[in-house]
């Protein structure tokens, strides 16, 4: 292996090189001084000259070749996360639709039963155990397709500070409290923090998975504390440690804690998937912070990772925006339906039993079919008020011909699709047909109650 010598010692080896040229260079000047020998003089400063300019060539050549260095190995750095990031991909995509259909009889129809008013609190607490347990599994699932896909963020301008207000008041953040009661967590924002064009429901995730990592950090340390603050800042590249960032303005939200810190081996991988600095399986999956850079990466941001024995630093920044935001988004108060009938087009009998169990309880008149042509023919008999169409059961270009073939039969018929992938490329082109919004697999009551909500009144969007 080639050792390039780092910056300060170039610098140093350049200045040994002049002092040593130096005595040499004085003596045989006064000599020739001393005996008016004015050629030798010239010859001599010519040489000199030459011996500092040669020195500057030098630093000036090993200077350049270790920036190359470096930048080359930041490349291969990128180039195998990126290959990491390819493969959960793969893994993420292959088997995503069949867990999330799995997942949703344990995330889902519990909670169709826990509606029974004189159910044995026994049983109660056993099925809400295992619609937690089904609910954390189809987290997993999810943070797998949010890394490799995207997640298919709607992104609307919002404020940070707002997004930290509502975490405050989260399940999430109690239970992290209450699972850490000597754990410091003080919030500090910035009363005019710019806004930001971003996801709401992301940027409230990764704030939970930023905490719930320092909070660990601080786990066992005397005096823990954990600080998240939000600061406008002024970027420019040429400012040390910001030579890759992007110059202009930015919302920055900080978290930082004092544990005992990450050793410098461990924070370049702290972002690998599936990595993680305490027993996989106790404390996460390993996807928390991978999750964190990938969704800041999305918002065209950028982030900072320090720690030493002091403590550990989160700096994520997104670009901000000048333009104050131009309105509130609304929400309805009431998500039950007002017995409209609705007709849930799926292959599988358990998903069916579930969104019609769903349904019923929000309110709606229900039926299901298996496939499209059963659709056509319930579609032909009586008409419904919306159609719910799964989109992966079948290949798209059925899914696409059955919403052709639904809105010839009764033109503007509403129809709403259902899947176990996050929107994508292909959930646009369903839509062209007629299809509105999309929900997607595992079910909850709120999922469904808003998005059939927002397909049959389309007064609000969520």
């Amino acid at each position: 292996m080639v050792m390039i010598p780092d910056r300060v010692n170039l610098n140093r080896l350049f200045f040994i090189l002049i002092l040593t040229g130096s005595l040499p260079y004085g003596l045989a000047c006064r000599n020739a001084l001393a005996n008016a020998e004015w050629l030798r003089l010239f010859i001599y400063t010519c040489i000199y000259l030459w011996v500092c300019a040669s020195a500057f060539l030098i630093s000036t050549l090993y200077r350049n070749m270790a920036e190359n260095f470096s930048r080359q190995r930041a490349l291969e750095e990128k180039l195998i996360q990126a290959e990491r990031f390819k493969a959960v991909a793969l893994l993420a995509d292959s088997a995503a639709h069949d867990l999330n259909n799995i997942l949703s009889g344990l995330a889902t129809y519990p909670e169709v039963l826990m509606q029974d008013p004189g159910l044995d609190p026994r049983i109660l607490q056993g099925l809400s155990l295992i619609k937690d347990s089904g609910r954390k599994a189809a987290a997993v699932v999810g943070d797998l397709l949010t890394i490799s896909r995207g997640g298919g963020m709607e992104m609307e301008t919002l404020h940070i500070n707002a997004v930290l207000e509502r975490y405050l008041c989260s399940r999430d953040f109690e239970k992290i409290k209450a699972a850490h009661k000597d754990a410091d967590i003080e919030f500090s924002t910035e009363p005019e923090l710019l806004p930001v064009k971003g996801a709401y429901l992301h940027i409230e995730k990764i704030i939970m998975n930023l905490v719930l990592n320092a909070v660990e950090n601080i786990s066992g340390t005397k005096a823990g504390r954990v600080m998240v603050t939000t600061a406008n800042r002024f970027i420019d590249p040429s400012m040390p440690g910001h030579e890759d960032m992007i110059q202009g303005e930015y919302a920055v939200l900080t978290v930082a804690d004092n544990g005992p810190g990450v050793d410098e081996k461990k924070i370049r991988k702290i972002f690998d998937p599936f990595f993680t600095t305490r027993e996989l399986g106790r404390s996460g999956t390993g996807l928390g912070l991978t999750l964190v850079r990938h969704t800041v990466q999305d918002h065209q941001g950028f982030i900072k990772a320090s720690s030493n024995a002091n403590g550990t630093r989160f700096d994520l920044f997104f670009p901000a925006l000048r333009p104050d935001i131009s309105g509130t988004r609304g929400y309805p108060e009431d998500i039950r339906g007002d017995d409209r009938m609705v007709l849930v087009v799926d292959g599988l009998k358990d998903q069916q039993r579930i969104a019609l169990g769903l349904l019923e309880n929000l309110g709606y008149r229900a039926r299901a079919v298996d496939i499209g042509e059963e659709a056509l023919e319930a579609i032909k008999e009586a008409s419904v008020d919306l159609v719910i169409l799964d989109t992966v059961m079948t290949p798209l270009q059925d899914c696409l011909e059955t919403c052709r073939r639904i809105q010839k039969i009764r033109p503007g018929q509403k129809i709403m699709l259902a899947g176990g992938y996050p929107e994508s490329d292909d959930v646009p082109t369903a839509q062209n047909p007629g299809a509105g919004s999309f929900v997607k697999k595992p079910y909850t009551l709120l999922d469904m109650g808003i998005a059939v909500k927002e397909e049959l009144e389309n007064e609000w969007k969520f």
